[in-house]
């Protein structure tokens, strides 16, 4: 279970996906038994399916049965950074950490609330920790880039995005903000490519669809920006049918 988690869910890049993957996890766990790993599945699933009062008290469920599993900890902390509770949030990926001192992705997620803290050196440290642990992830360096886009570090931000595109090339994530890094360099040629290769990675991806159309924007080639901006709209809204048409 724990080897699925850490090596198998990092390849799931959609969320429907991710919610089967933690479905699929907790039946195998409850066919072995393995009672922690089944309420920490059920626990992750309703996360993503943003049921967070239910997520956060099945959490509890797994920490009381299993608490000294770090994951379990993990887990309480990307609930409560969701509910915003981010001073909890921290402690419980610090109990983590303390727990499996080897564990990445606590590390990750510290990194994360320490960024919508605006805590931005401490969310670099975090962040290079979790390299450090886990340099096969892709994670860390794509949101590395991301705090070092909010200092302007634009060369800087590149680089990371370039690293975590060679280490998930299948993500259309990194390739997006590649995208956004070159266009703040005014490199516009390789940005609008960033951005198709995201797009052809995962076309209901609306992020890349915007950054193309603000790019075409600004090269004044208005009906084209008008169209990729029409796609961002229809996809958001897609993926949001009860927001109306408010952007």
């Amino acid at each position: 279970m724990r080897d699925r988690y850490l090596y198998e869910y990092r390849w799931i890049y959609r969320k429907e996906d991710r919610i089967a993957f933690f479905e699929e996890m907790g039946e195998t766990a409850a066919a072995a038994g393995a009672l922690v790993w089944k309420t920490f599945a059920a626990a992750m699933s309703a996360w993503l399916r943003k049921d967070l009062g239910a997520a956060l008290a099945l959490c509890d469920d797994a920490i009381a049965l299993g608490p000294e599993c770090a994951h379990s900890w993990n887990g309480m902390g990307n609930v409560l950074q969701s509910l915003k509770r981010y001073d909890e949030s921290l402690a419980a990926y610090d109990k983590a950490i303390a727990l499996d001192p080897e564990y990445a992705h606590p590390w990750i997620n510290r990194g994360n609330v320490l960024k919508r803290l605006k805590r931005y050196d401490e969310a670099l440290g975090a962040y290079d920790k979790a390299i450090a642990l886990g340099p096969e992830y892709a994670r860390p360096w794509i949101n590395k880039g991301t705090v070092l886009t909010s200092q302007k570090h634009y060369d800087q931000a590149l680089s990371a995005y370039e690293r975590a595109v060679a280490l998930d090339p299948a993500y259309s994530h990194p390739w997006n903000c590649k995208g956004n890094a070159l266009q703040s360099l005014g490199r516009c040629d390789e940005a609008l490519a960033a951005y198709e290769k995201a797009i052809a990675l995962e076309p209901d991806y609306p992020d890349p669809w915007n950054g193309k159309g603000d790019l075409l924007q600004t090269l004044k080639r208005y009906d084209e920006a008008q169209a990729a901006h029409a796609k961002a709209i229809a996809l958001v809204r897609k993926s949001h049918p009860h927001e109306g048409g408010s952007r």
